[in-house]
Parts: structure tokens; C-alpha cells; sequence
């Protein structure tokens, strides 16, 4: 029982959810923080070498 009002009460708040602006282009952001990672790490491991 208490699953079924966790489900209604999710369901009702549901409808007042509303969108990330400019969800889509997440996929840019995560790339270049991704290259990003990349060259802090390769920097360091130039530092220690």
C-alpha cells in the first residue's frame, strides 16, 4: 500500500515537472568537459614524467 501512494503522489507531482532549457545540447557540454579531463590529465602526467 505504501508503494501504491508513493506511485500516486509521484504521478501527481509529475505534471508540474518541467524540462531542462537546452536539454538537448547536453551531449555538447559532457564532450567538452570530457576533452577537458583529458588534457588536465595528460598534463599532469607530463609534470610527473
Amino acid at each position: 500500500m505504501v508503494l501504491r501512494w508513493a506511485m500516486a503522489a509521484f504521478l501527481e507531482t509529475e505534471k508540474h515537472f518541467r524540462k531542462i532549457g537546452g536539454y538537448k545540447q547536453l551531449w555538447m557540454l559532457k564532450a567538452y568537459l570530457d576533452e577537458l579531463e583529458t588534457e588536465q590529465t595528460l598534463a599532469q602526467k607530463g609534470k610527473a614524467g
